[in-house]
């Protein structure tokens, strides 16, 4: 990505606007946001200039060994999404009719789109590089029982809310209390509710997007 667009990413972070990811030029330099809103900075040369110009602005930077969210060699890699997967995704739409796809391209950002078989391609083409999919069911209509999951997940704690309007436009919803979830649903014509909780449903089918080159880099717990 871009400089500009790496900094709005921190900029993001450091204000807690939801979005989440680890910045990285490998072997060369990193920027990694906790969720106490430090900032740490990694890098292959001296940062003795850097260090000082931050203490002239005043700032307090502090030399560490490592930063805490330095991704782990040993984590689980992730299921790559390569043409296997794809034909996976198409049985699995062939079987059950159409699908959601749930597309993470940083931590806690979202966009959800509808998989028919016309439109797999379609959507696959439009994906953002690195992004982190997954499919789940389609849309119910039966919003009584979608507000019964829903309060029901909130009762465990976070639950993703997607909804369709007249119009067929998705949206999806972070939400936490249970007294939001009438108001959750206005205007909705069709629900999804993915519950928050490690024992909720689980998507269908998961993968990471890999580089146009082939190989899989982003760094998605699977």
């Amino acid at each position: 990505m871009s400089l500009d667009t790496a900094r709005e990413l921190v900029r993001a972070m450091l204000r807690d606007n939801g979005a989440w990811c680890r910045l990285e030029v490998d072997g060369r330099f990193t920027a990694h946001v906790g969720y106490d809103q430090y900032l740490y900075l990694g890098t292959s040369v001296s940062p003795d200039r850097a260090v000082a110009l931050a203490e002239e602005s005043g700032l307090f930077p502090e030399r560490i060994d490592r930063s805490p969210w330095a991704w782990e060699s040993d984590d689980p890699p992730a299921r790559p999404a390569d043409p296997a997967f794809w034909v996976e995704v198409a049985a699995l739409v062939a079987a059950r009719g159409p699908l959601l796809l749930c597309e993470r391209f940083v931590g806690n950002a979202s966009r959800w789109h509808r998989l028919t078989p016309e439109r797999i391609d379609q959507v696959r083409t439009g994906l953002v590089p690195r992004s982190c999919v997954e499919i789940w069911p389609d849309l119910s209509t039966d919003l009584r029982r979608v507000r019964r999951q829903l309060r029901r997940a909130l009762r465990q704690g976070l639950a993703t809310l997607v909804t369709a309007d007249v119009l067929g436009v998705l949206t999806d919803q972070l939400l936490f209390r249970r007294r939001r979830a009438p108001a959750a649903l206005s205007g909705a014509v069709a629900a999804l509710v993915v519950p928050g909780t490690d024992d909720g449903d689980r998507p269908l089918a998961s993968a990471v997007l890999l580089d146009p080159d082939g190989v899989l880099r982003a760094r998605w717990m699977p």
